[in-house]
């Protein structure tokens, strides 16, 4: 049931004769990683239903696929920054990064066959969907815009550190008016007072 009411909210269902011959998704793209409990027993299963890439065609089914990523050297200076400052240093994750951006283009996903009901239907892909060959590009572009509207600026020194300064209160410590960010695809690292750190990951 979890699974059908996910795949309801990404994907549109086609009648076979509307999709293409060959769809973008492939066969069967769903990975079924184990949870274990601490005693190695299996606790439960849990599926991911992932775009086929390697049946993607360049032109047709994507066409730029880049992604900037966060650099050690990038790190170092956050981490150089937090101690300078005496701010914290906290690193985040975002929970199914990739399907809060669109998809770009127009794919098709067949329904596994696990979760078929026996007739052979497809999926148009409405959002980005994790093991897509751009899919990494898209989620960043989202990513930067929603970051620029929220104040924040790229660094000249690095395109996936992004500062942002904040009014504060007269003889507040060095710092504290600075918030400091570091995109790792969909991970990162915030070097700011806590209650910023709280209200960016809330907003993003």
């Amino acid at each position: 049931a979890r699974f059908q009411n996910e795949s309801a909210r990404i994907h549109e269902l086609l009648h076979p004769s509307r999709a293409p011959f060959a769809g973008s998704g492939g066969d069967d793209g769903v990975v079924d990683p184990e949870l274990k409990e601490p005693s190695t027993n299996v606790a439960a299963y849990r599926a991911r239903w992932c775009l086929r890439g390697d049946l993607q065609t360049e032109g047709a089914d994507y066409d730029e696929t880049y992604s900037p990523t966060l650099t050690l050297r990038s790190v170092r200076l956050l981490a150089a920054w937090a101690a300078h400052s005496g701010l914290p240093m906290r690193g985040f994750d975002f929970q199914a990064a990739y399907l809060n951006a669109e998809a770009e283009k127009e794919s098709y996903i067949r329904v596994p066959d696990r979760y078929s009901d026996g007739e052979v239907t497809f999926r148009r892909l409405l959002l980005n969907l994790y093991g897509g060959k751009d899919a990494g590009r898209i989620w960043h572009q989202l990513l930067v815009k929603k970051m620029m509207k929220d104040g924040y600026l790229r660094c000249a020194a690095g395109s996936c550190v992004f500062i942002k300064r904040m009014d504060v209160v007269p003889l507040a410590p060095p710092g504290v008016g600075i918030s400091v960010v570091g995109i790792y695809s969909d991970d990162g690292i915030a070097v700011s007072v806590p209650a910023e750190a709280d209200r960016f990951l809330s907003h993003m």
